[in-house]
C-alpha cells in the first residue's frame, strides 16, 4: 500500500502535516511466515484528561501539547500455526516531537508536571524492539504474552524520564465452564528514573535547591488472579486479587502500590 497521512491540528496554534503511509506484506509462507515493512507518521492528540488518567498525580494548569511523530520506520516477521498459535516481532525507529514525560514539581514533589521535549530541529529518537505470542492450548487455555524494549536518545532532558526500558506482561484465561473464568495476569517493569529536587530543611520555607538529581526507581514484577462467575446472562460475581507476592513497588516517585489486597462485587448489564 501507498499513500499519506493528512493530519490538520487546531488550537492555540494551527498546522497541517503530511506524512508518508506505505507497508509492504510479503508470505514466504502463508500463514506461518510473513515478512513486513513500512513507513508512517502520525500526530498524537493530546488532552489533560488522558494526562491524568495515565498519572493521576498530575497538578493543575499544565501546557497541553500534541506528541508529533514525524516518522516511523517499523518492520519484522509474523505468522501463526492455525488457530493455535500466532507471533509477531517488530523493530521500530521514529523521530518524535513533543513527547510528553512526567516529572516530580520543584516547589511541591507530591505533584507531577509535563514536560516536552525534542522539537523540529532537535527530534528525540526512539528505537524499539517489540515481542507478541498467543498460544491457545485447547478451548479451555488461552495464553499471551508481549515484551518491549525501548531505547530514547533525548534532546534536552537527561532521561525519558518514568518510561521503562523493558516491559514483559503475560497473560492466562482458563474458561473452566460457561460460567466460570478464571484470569492471571504477571507484569515486569524494567529500570525507570525521575527527575527530583533537594531541599534545605533548615530554613522557612524550605529552600529548594537549584540543580536536579536523577533518582532511580527500581524494577518490579507484579502478580494478580481473578475469576467470574456468570450466575445468569445479566449478573455476574467477581473477586480478583492484587499483587499477590505483596512487592514495595513504585511507578512514580514517592507513590507506592498498594500491597497485597483483594476485591470484589457484582457485574449486571441489560
Amino acid at each position: 500500500t501507498l499513500g499519506a497521512n493528512l493530519v490538520p491540528e487546531f488550537g492555540d496554534s494551527t498546522s497541517f502535516n503530511i506524512f508518508p503511509s506505505a507497508e509492504v506484506d510479503f508470505a514466504l509462507a502463508p500463514e506461518y511466515f510473513h515478512i513486513f515493512a513500512g513507513i508512517n507518521g502520525n500526530v498524537k492528540k493530546a488532552s489533560y484528561r488522558d494526562f491524568a488518567r495515565e498519572n493521576p498525580f498530575l497538578g493543575p494548569n499544565q501546557q497541553i501539547q500534541n506528541m508529533v511523530e514525524r516518522i516511523n520506520f517499523f518492520g519484522g516477521i509474523k505468522g501463526n500455526a492455525g488457530a493455535t498459535f500466532g507471533y509477531k516481532v517488530k523493530v521500530i525507529y521514529r523521530k518524535l516531537e513533543g513527547l510528553p514525560l512526567f516529572v516530580n514539581n520543584g516547589a511541591t514533589p507530591y505533584r507531577f508536571d509535563l514536560v516536552y521535549d525534542g522539537n523540529g530541529d532537535d527530534a528525540v529518537k526512539h528505537m524499539g524492539l517489540e515481542g507478541e505470542v498467543n498460544v491457545r492450548l485447547s478451548e479451555l487455555v488461552n495464553l499471551g504474552g508481549r515484551l518491549n524494549f525501548d531505547k530514547y536518545t533525548m534532546a534536552q532532558e537527561e532521561e525519558a524520564w518514568h518510561i521503562p526500558k523493558m516491559r514483559l506482561a503475560a497473560n492466562a484465561r482458563f474458561n473452566i465452564s460457561e460460567k466460570l473464568y478464571i484470569d492471571a495476569e504477571a507484569l515486569f517493569h524494567g529500570i525507570s528514573y525521575s527527575k527530583a529536587y533537594d531541599f534545605d530543611a533548615t530554613t522557612m520555607p524550605p529552600v529548594m535547591s537549584t540543580t536536579y538529581n536523577k533518582v532511580q526507581i527500581p524494577s518490579f514484577f507484579d502478580l494478580s488472579a481473578g475469576a467470574e462467575y456468570k450466575a445468569t446472562k445479566q449478573l455476574g460475581l467477581f473477586v480478583k486479587a492484587n499483587n499477590i507476592l505483596n512487592n514495595e513497588y513504585q511507578t512514580y516517585l514517592y507513590y507506592p502500590k498498594l500491597g497485597f489486597n483483594i476485591i470484589g462485587g457484582l457485574n449486571f448489564s441489560f
